[in-house]
């Protein structure tokens, strides 16, 4: 694997197993090599994991590579989901009802301080990307530490077709690659039918071709004229909205924790045409509502028997 100014490019270093056993003999009077497996699997684990890593996609000498930024986000998943669940709408400042163009931003449609905390993660010149420069000390480190970087990170994406190329890369790799993935971020971002269509592909393809994926962490930035059923209890009952059925294809997978969160805040200021008295009262869900949404999906992604 070769990692340079932020683009991933996979070169599958040759391990014989005929040989393993004799470099493991030559490398055993080395420090780091002639301690025990479990404590190497710890140094390896921090020096390549634990990261919230944001996957995209560029060209380099006209093939397509995939790009990768460490999370700059001042909060994490966690927190987001503690703000979602936890905010009082009757607790914001002065100041807070007075922001933008939400006229009625004491309602509390969203949670503020959750917003745009990924914006500026691959936008600002000093991102930091992931150093694999251990997997190209020697072929026995190589060997033993090559899953790490995917089995101990989680990977970010916010464009549907960047999953379904990643996921159809992985698979291609024929080394495993994508059964060692356990940690997903996904961002949707749904302003048009269109974009149900294109997140409807990419994560069928994901729960397919991902089939490990214990934990996942999910934000849907939606269009509140988009929502099918405003109703919570229509919604439990799955009349008419398409974003629940591609939620809860990821049901396959053994998911074991889960965080979801719902907001409109981005398709507004992106769309300020589109705020429309009548259509925001009829449509628009509160908080609350939004609430309900994201327990639904998050106890039926979770649950034991799928």
């Amino acid at each position: 694997m070769k990692l340079r100014s932020g683009t991933h490019i996979d070169r599958q270093l040759e391990v014989n197993p005929k040989s393993t056993n004799e470099i493991a003999q030559q490398n055993a009077s080395t420090p780091l090599l002639s301690l025990p497996q479990e404590v190497k699997n710890q140094i390896y684990e921090l020096v390549l994991g634990g990261h919230f890593i944001h996957i995209g996609q560029g060209i380099i000498k006209t093939n397509y590579s995939f790009t990768n930024v460490i999370c700059q986000a001042k909060i994490s998943e966690e927190e987001a989901q503690r703000n979602f669940d936890s905010e009082d709408p009757a607790n914001i400042s002065e100041e807070e009802a007075q922001q933008d163009f939400e006229p009625e931003d004491p309602a509390k449609w969203y949670v503020e301080k959750n917003e745009y905390r990924h914006y500026q993660c691959d936008r600002d010149h000093t991102y930091e990307t992931v150093n694999l420069s251990l997997l190209r000390t020697c072929r026995q480190i190589y060997g033993e530490a090559k899953y790490f970087p995917y089995s101990t990170n989680t990977f970010s994406f916010i464009q549907p077709g960047v999953i379904k190329e990643f996921t159809v890369w992985l698979e291609r790799t024929s080394a495993g690659y994508n059964k060692a993935i356990r940690s997903m971020h996904i961002e949707f971002v749904i302003a048009c039918f269109n974009d149900e269509k294109r997140w409807e592909s990419s994560i069928k393809n994901l729960a397919r071709r991902l089939p490990n994926v214990e934990n996942v962490n999910l934000s849907l930035d939606q269009r509140y004229i988009l929502n099918g059923c405003r109703n919570p209890t229509l919604f439990e009952y799955g009349r008419g909205n398409r974003m629940r059925s591609i939620l809860l294809s990821l049901r396959t997978l053994p998911i074991k924790r889960a965080t979801f969160e719902i907001t409109d805040a981005r398709g507004l200021r992106e769309s300020q045409w589109s705020i429309v008295p009548e259509y925001e009262q009829m449509f628009r869900w509160t908080l609350d509502e939004k609430r309900v949404w994201a327990r639904y999906v998050k106890e039926a992604l979770c649950q034991p028997n799928k």
